[in-house]
């Protein structure tokens, strides 16, 4: 009950229309409406495009749609495609989700930690794979291609290389400049690729 008296009771007193009547509103009336005024006021933050509410309802249901429609044409198109090559040609349709893992990769910010310690260990296990462990010695998973040794540890290498390459511009310049004192190198891998 005490409550509902403070909120009742005047505390502010504004002119009425004429200015000849006094308005008595309660405080948090006025609170509210200098708020909203001064929210008025201020410009409006900056929002990046695809973070804003879409206009209408069907525009939003339409895109919805389409976009999992396109999923499920997708799916559709690998499905089929899946079930008419056979087993060597899989690697084919790989190529799609390497290339946006390579775009991820791609887009990684600005870190400035260069990997080297990674590199040479990763590197050395490789080698070593190479020279020690024959390659008909591996994990065989029904459906996919043979697990040895040296795809194990080398898709670890490439990986922590190509981040390297992606968030360090120290490495980056280490590499061209590696790369640009033999160019015969660089042609002769290109040329094996």
């Amino acid at each position: 009950m005490a409550m509902a008296q403070n909120l009742m009771k005047p505390t502010v007193s504004m002119l009425g229309k004429f200015g000849s009547a006094a308005i008595a509103l309660p405080g948090w009336f006025f609170t509210r409406l200098v708020t909203y005024l001064v929210a008025l006021a201020t410009p409006p933050a900056f929002v990046l495009p695809p973070y804003h509410q879409p206009k209408s309802r069907q525009w939003d249901f339409l895109r919805r749609s389409i976009v999992i429609a396109l999923i499920v044409f997708v799916g559709l198109i690998y499905g089929f495609l899946i079930a008419i090559f056979p087993l060597f040609l899989y690697t084919y349709l790989a190529l799609p989700i390497s290339f946006i893992a390579l775009t991820v990769i791609w887009a990684l910010p600005e870190t400035g930690h260069v990997p080297d310690y990674l590199i040479t260990r990763l590197f050395f296990a490789v080698f070593l794979t190479v020279c020690l462990w024959p390659n008909y010695l591996a994990f065989v998973v029904p459906g996919l291609p043979w697990m040895t040794m040296i795809r194990i540890w080398s898709f670890p290498l490439v990986l922590v290389t190509l981040l390297g390459l992606s968030t360090a511009a120290e490495f980056r310049a280490k590499m061209s400049v590696w790369f640009s004192s033999s160019s015969i190198v660089i042609k002769l891998l290109i040329g094996f690729l």
